[in-house]
């Protein structure tokens, strides 16, 4: 199933990103729930989620990248051994923001600007639970014109497939594993 969504153009966007994610050292390789296998892990997810609900190869390419960059702005990780986060419940909500700026600044000039607020948007939203009102805010925060409705469906499917590509490794195979 999974080698039907991954296509060979599919495959190039995901092996790229991760190429490159190393490459910028855009994240430090230490062990816990967000290590770079939870990124590498995200990305695929978002690809085969991508893939299924028919992004086109562009919008992929966004949707990899905030997956790329989702979490990197964490300052703490999860403590396996207490089974609670290190981080404060604060520090937890503000990585999406942080890590939204973070990828902003890094990928200024490889997108346009619309580009950049859809992938900035997804990142912020990968934490929070997704309402119509926080959607709003965030429009209105990055200036999308909530009128085009072209742009709300390809910002929305992205959005939902960081999440659920996010989730899938969270908590359904993390979860599992000593």
């Amino acid at each position: 199933e999974v080698e039907a969504f991954l296509t060979e153009d599919a495959r190039a966007i995901l092996t790229t990103n991760i190429d490159n994610m190393y490459e910028k050292g855009v994240y430090a390789n230490v062990p816990g729930a967000h290590s770079t296998k939870h990124i590498e892990d995200v990305m695929l997810f978002a690809t085969i989620i991508g893939k299924a609900i028919n992004l086109d190869n562009h919008d992929l390419q966004l949707l990899v990248e905030a997956a790329k960059y989702h979490d990197s702005g964490r300052i703490r990780d999860f403590d396996r051994r207490n089974f609670r986060y290190q981080s404060s419940d604060e520090e937890i909500d503000k990585h999406g923001l942080v890590s939204a700026k973070k990828a902003r600044e890094e990928l200024a000039g490889k997108y346009s600007e619309e580009d950049i607020k859809i992938i900035a948007i997804a990142i912020e939203l990968h934490v929070p639970r997704v309402n119509a009102k926080l959607i709003e805010e965030l429009c209105e925060k990055y200036k999308v014109d909530t009128k085009d409705e072209q742009l709300v469906s390809r910002l929305s499917k992205i959005v939902l497939a960081l999440k659920d590509a996010d989730a899938l490794d969270r908590t359904r195979f993390r979860a599992h594993i000593s």
